[in-house]
């Protein structure tokens, strides 16, 4: 869960880091094994979805669209 504009700072580097990578993967096309290559592309993209939910949910929070958030233990 993201707290404070420098945790979000840094979640948004981490997106667009993951973002390129799984791009780069994507049409890198030099894997050796395409299967090995979709599942990097799945798990980059995966860990983008997740961290862009926490990224929305702290904008909503400071924006006051939302009141609070569920947090998971």
């Amino acid at each position: 869960m993201i707290e404070n504009e420098r945790q979000y700072r840094i979640t948004e580097a981490w997106v667009a880091r993951f973002s390129q990578s799984a791009q780069q993967i994507a049409l890198g096309g030099d894997m050796p094994d395409p299967l090995i290559q979709a599942v990097l592309v799945a798990q980059y993209t995966s860990q983008v979805e997740e961290l862009q939910g926490e990224l929305d949910a702290y904008a909503a929070l400071r924006s006051g669209r939302a009141a609070s958030i569920d947090a998971e233990p």
